[in-house]
C-alpha cells in the first residue's frame, strides 16, 4: 500500500495516509494527525499554525495577528520578507498553490535554498499532488501550470518579489494591505483593576536597574510599529551555537548555510529558519550570531492565545497560566526567550502576574 512520501508540516514523525483507503479513511487519518499529540504533549499540528515554508522540514508555526498590520514588520516569523505585499504574494503564489514550485522557476526556488535537495523537495510535492489528483494523470511535469492568476516576473529564483517567478496584480495585493492595516484589534478585557494595569506597564517600559523587567528593550509599545528587523536566534535561543550541524554551505549565495542546533532543552526551536530565513532578504551574514533569527511579534491581542512563542512550545490550560509559563524563571536560562522577571512583591506575589495584567490590557491599547 503506498504512503505519500512527503513529509508531514507539523511536530514529530507521522505514517502517512494510505493512497489506497477510502476517502474516509483518509479523511479520518489527516484528522487523527491534526488534531494528535507527540510524545512530549504538543499538537502535531497546533490549532491557528501552518507550515510557513515549502522545505520539505515539518515546522508549523503560529499565524501572526492580521490585523492593525501597518504596526508590524518583518513578515513570516523569520522575518525573511521585508514588505507585507510581497509576503502576501509568497502566501497567493506559493502556500496556497505548491503546484508552482514544479515550474521552471519554481524548481530553481528549491535548488536555490535546498541545493541538491531542492530536486526531491519538488519530486515529493509532485507525487502527493498527482496522487491526490491535483495534477491530472495526463499532465506531463513539463506542463505543469499553477492555478493561481499570476504575471511571470523574470526575477531570479528567491527574490522576495517573486521567489518562484510570480507575482499577482499589485492593486490587489495593496488592497489587501490597506484592508488589513485598517483592521482594529480585539477590545481589552472588561474589569481589569487599573493599578495593577499601570503597574504592569511600569514594568514593562522601565529597566531593570529601576525596578522593571525592561521588556521595552527588545519589544515595541503595543501602539508603536514594530521595529522592522529580527532579533538573533543566539539572544533567543542561547544553546544555538553550542552543537550546530551545517548541512550545506550556501555562503556562495550570500545567505546562511542549512544548519540544525543540536544542543539545549529544545533543539527543535529553530526548525522554522533551517532553510529560509532573512539572510534571502539581503541582510548582513557576515556577524557571528547575527543571523538567523525571529522577527518580533505584535503584542495584540494576547490575551486570546494561550500557547507562546512562534510554535506554540510554551503554553498553558487559560492565556494566563501560558504567559506566567513563559515568564517563569523555573524554565531556565537555557530554553527559548529566556527573559524573566522573578522579583516579589511586598505580598509574595509574583511580578510575572503584573506583567500578565498588563497585557492583558494590550489588545485594545485602552487604559
Amino acid at each position: 500500500m503506498t504512503r505519500w512520501a512527503l513529509q508531514p508540516s507539523g511536530r514529530g514523525s507521522f505514517a502517512g495516509i494510505k493512497s489506497s483507503d477510502s476517502i474516509a479513511d483518509q479523511t479520518a487519518a489527516a484528522r487523527e494527525y491534526l488534531t494528535g499529540m507527540t510524545a512530549e504533549g504538543l499538537r502535531h499540528y497546533p490549532i491557528s499554525s501552518f507550515d510557513a515554508t515549502p522545505d520539505g522540514i515539518g515546522n508549523a508555526t503560529y499565524f501572526p495577528p492580521f490585523f492593525r498590520t501597518d504596526l508590524a514588520a518583518p513578515w513570516g516569523s523569520s522575518g525573511a520578507f521585508e514588505k507585507l505585499d510581497d509576503f502576501n504574494n509568497l502566501v497567493y503564489t506559493v502556500a496556497l498553490d505548491p503546484t508552482s514550485l514544479l515550474t521552471k522557476d519554481g524548481r530553481a526556488f528549491l535548488n536555490f535554498l535546498a541545493g541538491p535537495v531542492g530536486d526531491e523537495i519538488a519530486e515529493r510535492y509532485e507525487t502527493v499532488l498527482r496522487a491526490t489528483h491535483i495534477i491530472p494523470d495526463a499532465t506531463t511535469s513539463d506542463a505543469i501550470k499553477p492555478f493561481v492568476t499570476a504575471n511571470a516576473t523574470g526575477m531570479a529564483a528567491g527574490s522576495p518579489t517573486g521567489p518562484v517567478g510570480l507575482r499577482v496584480d499589485e492593486s490587489k495585493l495593496q488592497a489587501l494591505r490597506a484592508y488589513t492595516d485598517q483592521l482594529q484589534s480585539p477590545a481589552a478585557p472588561a474589569g481589569l483593576n487599573p493599578e495593577k494595569v499601570a503597574l504592569g506597564e511600569q514594568i514593562f517600559m522601565m529597566p531593570r536597574a529601576a525596578g522593571g523587567a525592561n521588556c521595552i528593550a527588545c519589544h515595541t509599545a503595543p501602539d508603536k510599529a514594530v521595529e522592522s528587523f529580527v532579533r538573533p536566534l543566539e539572544q533567543l535561543y542561547r544553546p544555538y551555537s553550542n552543537n550546530l550541524l551545517t548541512l550545506l554551505d550556501r555562503s556562495d549565495k550570500g545567505i546562511t548555510n542549512i544548519q540544525k542546533t543540536l544542543a539545549g532543552a529544545d533543539p527543535n526551536y529553530d526548525l522554522s529558519l533551517v532553510v529560509l530565513d532573512s539572510s534571502i532578504r539581503g541582510e548582513p551574514v557576515s556577524a557571528p550570531g547575527s543571523k538567523p533569527g525571529y522577527a518580533k511579534p505584535l503584542l495584540l491581542d494576547l490575551n486570546a492565545k494561550d500557547d507562546f512563542l512562534h510554535d506554540g512550545s510554551v503554553g498553558g490550560a487559560t492565556a494566563a497560566a501560558g504567559l506566567n509559563k513563559l515568564l517563569d524563571p523555573a524554565r531556565g536560562t537555557e530554553s527559548p526567550h529566556p527573559f524573566y522577571f522573578p522579583g516579589l512583591s511586598a505580598t509574595g506575589e509574583l511580578q510575572v502576574g503584573r506583567i500578565w495584567a498588563m497585557v492583558m490590557a494590550v489588545p485594545g491599547v485602552k487604559r
